[in-house]
């Protein structure tokens, strides 16, 4: 039987050598990295502006975060000034692929509508078609896009954006 008196002795710390901090640093396991690729900034946010004579189209909003939590709004809810509400948790392998996605998106933007987002806030879709506001942070940098058509008609890779985030958000 233990001595009550010694049972509880406190040991000493442990000190953890100056060569495993350095094994831990140069291994990346000391800081922060992006999985799979995806940055650790990676930040979507996509406004789906549908036109007053809509048949059927609604508005919708995305914003998608860099631990992959997608928040999506449809209908008055979707107005880009608006936070949506959590619509589920993204896999990295979805995330990898809604970054792919949103880089091919800006880049196809014509350069008349790949500035900062501010300025389209308060201006109208067109009359006969829908408007996707588009903002990406990657790596560090801000990007914007607007793209105007009708529905199924927005530049392709701006359309495989909106389809998409519509099938992940579960909006039909």
């Amino acid at each position: 039987m233990m001595n009550p008196a010694t049972a509880f002795r406190r040991r000493p710390p442990r000190r953890v050598s100056a060569l495993a901090l350095m094994l831990l640093a140069f291994t990346g396991c000391a800081g922060p990295k992006a999985t799979q690729g995806i940055p650790d900034d990676f930040s979507l946010d996509a406004a789906v502006l549908a036109p007053a004579s809509s048949g059927g189209e609604e508005a919708r909003h995305f914003v998608l975060h860099a631990d992959g939590a997608l928040r999506a709004g449809r209908g008055r809810q979707a107005t880009p000034t608006h936070y949506p509400g959590l619509a589920r948790q993204l896999s990295p392998t979805q995330m990898v692929e809604l970054l792919n996605l949103a880089r091919q998106a800006v880049a196809s933007a014509g350069q008349d509508r790949a500035t900062l987002p501010t300025q389209w806030l308060h201006e109208p879709p067109p009359a006969d078609s829908l408007s996707m506001l588009l903002w990406v942070r990657d790596a560090g940098v801000e990007r914007g896009a607007r793209f105007d058509g009708a529905a199924g008609a927005l530049p392709p890779a701006a359309e495989r954006l909106r389809a998409r985030l519509s099938e992940l958000a579960l909006m039909p």
